[in-house]
This record gives C-alpha cells, sequence and structure tokens, in this order.
C-alpha cells in the first residue's frame, strides 16, 4: 500500500469506527443522555480538525529547521484546543438542552482522534531521510 493512504488510514478507520458505533446504537444513544447528532458532528470536526493540524505538522517534518516542527506541533495544539473550546460554546450558547455527557463523549473521541495523528506522523518519521 502506498504511503500516503497509509498515513491517512488510522484517521478514516476511527472516523469509520465511531459513525458506525453511532449508527448502531442510534436509538440508545438517547437513552444514555447523549445527543446522537452532536457526536456526530463532533465526528466531523474532529475528522477534519486531525486532517488539518496532520497537514500543517506534516509539511514541517520536512523542513530544515528542527525548530519549525515544534512551532507546528504547538500551532496544532493551540488551534485544537481553540476551535473545541468555541464549538463547545457555540453548542452551549445554542443548543435547547446542553448535554455535558456528550461533550465528555466527544473529548473522549478526540483522544482517538489524537492517537491515529500520532500513529501517523511516526509512520511518517520512520522513513530514512524524514
Amino acid at each position: 500500500m502506498d504511503l500516503n493512504k497509509q498515513l491517512y488510514l488510522p484517521f478514516l478507520v476511527v472516523f469509520a469506527f465511531f459513525t458506525l458505533l453511532i449508527l448502531i446504537l442510534w436509538d440508545s444513544i438517547e437513552k444514555w443522555g447523549l445527543q446522537r447528532h452532536i457526536l456526530m458532528l463532533a465526528n466531523i470536526f474532529f475528522l477534519l480538525l486531525s486532517l488539518l493540524v496532520f497537514f500543517i505538522q506534516r509539511k514541517s517534518l520536512h523542513a530544515a529547521n528542527p525548530h519549525q516542527f515544534i512551532r507546528s506541533i504547538m500551532t496544532g495544539m493551540m488551534l485544537k484546543m481553540f476551535l473545541t473550546v468555541a464549538a463547545i460554546l457555540i453548542y452551549y450558547f445554542s443548543a435547547r438542552h446542553f448535554s455535558r455527557l456528550s461533550v465528555v463523549a466527544a473529548m473522549l473521541m478526540y483522544l482517538f482522534y489524537l492517537s491515529a495523528e500520532i500513529k501517523s506522523l511516526l509512520k511518517l518519521n520512520r522513513k530514512p531521510n524524514a
């Protein structure tokens, strides 16, 4: 399999896993106090956010200056943190019924996307000229 496809595979696996999990448990999710549409939006949000940060970090991995990679890691962390807090605040102020449990479930989802991002970066860094 091509290296580029292997790099994106963990993101797609995590996305497919949570999408299927939400669809399979569609009726049960409401009984548990979660909001299924919020979970689906969080899944899409974290996929796009993780891919964006991965592109930033991948580009800086090949830079001549090693400090550029550290700056991209910090930029990615700040971007994720601020956009996630902004999304939670938008949800809090626009929802009729704010579900804290849905936010906690989305944060757990974020951890899986973070592990997919780290796995992809480690695969990329194994190359001899990376």
